[in-house]
């Protein structure tokens, strides 16, 4: 009994155990300006969100981020240098007592005296005019046990700005780029490339420093220094997917790692994409979040931690101004007992705080039928045609009718509009589950009269709904032709439900296979591996595949899935 009980503690220590079901992700108020930068934490229960340029007020949480307002500055605040929509970056001296801020664009930096509202000193060179580091700043760590500070920076590459003496003086790095996006494949024009951009930074357990990087590739790219920040190596691809978005990754008092970015792949680029500047913005409507036990080696969630309400808005790219819009851009501070505070997102609609559980990444299932209407879904439609700042307005794509078995329940119709109007007529819809390399997962489709084609497919990354390149990057795809027939074996006959069940193994190796049930008969073949994928299947991805109008389309009753870890 003795050792069962140490057993116990052992596992809720590591917490490979949680005995309570977490809260999901909730949004607890909206962050002043867009989100990447400004959130400080200045005492166990009060917690701030400073503004950028001309701003006469912050945000501050009193009660540990559950309830938000505004503060006037007081007086002595240093001018602000920079965007109005963008705070400066502005941090906690280790364990000083002081606080440094540093203006995102301009470079000056001011160093509190007696905290954060106290005096505020500007640092200055060796020959005595006020220091600028030069570039677009990010939020710094403490390397060495708080001695070395490490400050990232960006424009035309990026960089780390290092300190020994507590942000008094700065060195510079070298400067490291990401290889530019070509056409080609399925894209007939070229992304937005802005060269290697808002970089953050963790220290490892070997005493090296990862950093993550912004880029025009699928993937955020990776670069490691193992003398403290100042050289790093050439930037590889790292195994987190995301393009043109603000990755961060830091390291909780814990130990585990923490993972907060879009885990999201964009359109295809068209002809009119030159790459030359910001085109259009398809991959910000979700967020996601994982997190490591294991210092970076394997990785737990890959959950959306928000939808963007706005997703299906007819109006989306244009309602309050044309700026950035959606759930990019984020940080993070902890609130203890597991729980971490986010500022996410750009635009003042868009823009919220949200307090995760980092037990909800652990859950091994997730179920839906639509009892909660499509609140976890993305089935957005694009109106063709750039709005506003890089955005497309939207349409509502797949939507929920009756069921012909039961009236008094919703069933999601995924079908093919007849609307010229679309990037895309072809409905589809997206769903997230707690990644995998092994699980199952189930739903229940019925063939209408009329059905001319749809596809399911198993993904490890969010692609639109609407996009027809996810089959290429899907880990399984199973084709459900007009005629129902899936294999020589089975033919789903119209107006009757089946449920599908999907049970995939091994999907990091080559010898990755997905036995498929269909009411309850395992079929013959498996559906073949068609990538492999280091993360986990957390996606599954219904579309229309039908080539002309159809208004019948396919009906889903519920999606299921459940994980082995």
């Amino acid at each position: 009994m003795k050792k069962l009980v140490v057993i116990l503690l052992a596992c809720m220590l590591c917490g490979c155990m949680r005995f309570e079901n977490p809260k999901k992700p909730y949004v607890v108020g909206t962050p002043p300006v867009d989100a990447g930068r400004g959130l400080i934490r200045i005492s166990d229960t009060e917690i701030r969100h400073y503004a950028g340029r001309d701003a006469a007020a912050y945000t501050v949480s009193f009660d540990n981020g559950q309830s938000w307002h505004e503060k006037l500055l007081p007086e002595n605040y240093p001018p602000v240098v920079g965007p109005t929509k963008e705070s400066p970056v502005i941090f906690a001296i280790g364990n000083t007592g002081e606080f440094a801020r540093v203006s995102t664009i301009g470079g000056f930096c001011y160093i509190s005296e007696g905290g954060i509202d106290g005096k505020w000193n500007q640092v200055k060179d060796k020959d005595g005019e006020p220091l600028k580091l030069y570039g677009i700043t990010h939020q710094p760590i403490f390397i060495r046990n708080g001695t070395r500070c490490l400050m990232p920076g960006h424009i035309g590459g990026t960089w780390v700005y290092y300190s020994d003496d507590n942000c008094q003086t700065w060195k510079k790095s070298n400067t490291v780029h990401t290889p530019p996006h070509k056409p080609g494949g399925i894209h007939k024009g070229t992304r937005w490339n802005h060269d290697a951009a808002e970089p953050c930074l963790v220290e490892l357990n070997d005493g090296s420093v990862m950093r993550l990087i912004r880029c025009a590739q699928d993937n955020h790219y990776q670069s490691f220094s193992s003398d403290g920040g100042e050289t790093w190596t050439i930037p590889e691809p790292s195994r987190f997917y995301g393009t043109i978005t603000m990755p961060k990754i830091a390291r909780l008092k814990d130990g585990r790692l923490l993972m907060l970015w879009n885990n999201t792949t964009p359109l295809a680029e068209l002809a009119r994409a030159t790459g030359r500047g910001e085109d259009v913005f398809t991959n910000r409507d979700v967020s996601h979040a994982a997190i490591s036990e294991d210092d970076g080696k394997t990785w737990i969630g890959f959950r959306e931690t928000i939808i963007d309400e706005h997703r299906n808005n007819e109006d989306y790219a244009v309602t309050k101004g044309s700026n950035d819009r959606g759930k990019q851009q984020n940080q993070h501070v902890e609130l203890g007992d597991g729980k971490i505070l986010i500022a996410i997102g750009q635009h003042p609609l868009h823009r919220k705080f949200i307090i995760i559980d980092t037990d909800w990444l652990y859950e091994t299932e997730r179920q839906d039928d639509f009892s909660n209407g499509l609140a976890d879904w993305s089935t957005h439609k694009y109106i063709a045609g750039i709005k506003g700042h890089c955005g497309y307005n939207r349409k509502p794509g797949a939507v929920l009718v009756n069921s012909p078995t039961n009236p008094d329940k919703k069933v999601l119709n995924v079908k093919r509009a007849d609307d010229a109007s679309l990037v895309s007529q072809n409905d589809g819809a997206v769903w997230n589950f707690p990644a995998g390399l092994n699980g199952i997962f189930s739903t229940r489709i019925m063939l209408k009269d009329g059905f001319k084609g749809s596809r399911i497919s198993l993904i490890d990354r969010w692609f639109n709904p609407i996009d027809n390149t996810a089959v290429i990057f899907a880990m399984f795809n199973l084709e459900i032709p007009a005629d129902g027939k899936i294999n020589v074996e089975t033919q789903l006959e119209p107006n009757k439900w089946y449920e599908l069940k999907f049970k995939f193994e091994n999907i990091n190796n080559a010898d990755g296979k997905c036995r498929l049930f269909i009411n309850g008969t395992e079929q013959a073949k498996a559906l073949p591996l068609n990538r492999p994928s280091i993360n986990g299947i957390s996606y599954v991805h219904f579309l229309s595949t039908a080539e002309m109008t159809d208004n019948s389309g396919m009906l889903i009753d519920y999606v299921k899935a459940n994980i082995d870890r």
